[in-house]
């Protein structure tokens, strides 16, 4: 999901719950799928502004740890 943060930049969140207000993209749970997405710039392309999606990444191996 992009949303702005603190200081204004578009960054990308992960929205398990699908609640979250702002533009949002669909990304299989799959630590594969998020190595491709960041390969062929799938998550820059869907959410214009981001740039970093080292911050998504971290979140999804965290979640993917827990078992969730």
């Amino acid at each position: 999901m992009r949303s702005a943060s603190e200081t204004g930049e578009p960054e990308a969140l992960v929205d398990l719950r699908r609640r979250m207000p702002g533009r949002g993209a669909w990304l299989h749970p799959s630590p594969d799928c998020l190595q491709l997405a960041i390969k062929r710039r799938a998550i820059v392309r869907a959410l214009p502004g981001v740039g970093n999606v080292s911050d998504v990444e971290s979140q999804l191996a965290e979640l993917s740890c827990e078992g969730t």
